[in-house]
């Protein structure tokens, strides 16, 4: 297998996980670089940065997914390219979340956005991050839910885990070390990730499976 058709596959795993079961929401994640900054969605009711991006709707592809969800949050179009890192996220012995990191273009900035009344309660605006301060920035975050939010225990977990999903996510492209950065985030509950290479067929494919 040759290394540009692998994505890096990171499995995240709270204290005690280890169940396979196949419940997780599949989503898609925009990598838009220009020049020295990357642009992350800031929910600002919960003090959480992410990477643009969301759930994959029935029949759509990743690229599809990437296209649409950066438009409605934050009113750009983008051209989605190639997937980078899988996440997988369990939590309670169950599959949760999985989100695919994939590289994208910024086409333009001015069109209107659709954002939902969830993300308008979150307050979600774009925020152009300089890529030299970005790992600090992360390691430092202590996201969690809104104070209007009551969210099931495995939902505010994610929030609190979200900077080192992102961190693991945005790792290959920016040359950060795998090996340790997980002691790099002390905020963050007991977590285990485990990590491996998969081919980008297969990362596409089981986000795109359960979305026939």
């Amino acid at each position: 297998m040759k290394i540009h058709d692998t994505v890096l596959s990171a499995t995240i795993h709270s204290k005690g996980s280890g169940g396979n079961i196949p419940d997780g929401r599949n989503a898609c994640r925009a990598i838009i670089v220009h020049g020295q900054k990357i642009l992350f969605t800031v929910l600002q009711q919960r003090q959480q940065y992410l990477t643009p991006g969301g759930g994959i709707d029935n029949h759509e592809t990743y690229r599809e997914c990437i296209e649409r969800e950066c438009r409605e949050e934050l009113g750009i179009v983008v051209g989605a390219r190639k997937p980078i890192t899988l996440i997988s996220e369990y939590y309670d012995d169950v599959l949760r979340f999985r989100n695919l990191y994939v590289q994208s273009d910024l086409i333009h900035e001015h069109a209107e956005n659709r954002q939902t009344l969830e993300e308008q309660d979150l307050q979600l605006q774009g925020l152009w991050v300089e890529i030299d301060h970005l790992l600090p920035l992360l390691t430092s975050l202590q996201p969690h839910q809104a104070l209007f939010e009551r969210q099931p225990e495995f939902i505010r977990q994610a929030i609190a885990c979200s900077p080192l999903r992102e961190a693991y996510g945005l790792a290959p492209l920016f040359g950060w070390d795998i090996e340790s950065l997980r002691q790099k985030f002390p905020h963050v509950p007991s977590m285990r990730v485990d990590v491996e290479y998969i081919s980008t067929d297969r990362a596409c494919n089981l986000i795109e499976s359960n979305n026939a």
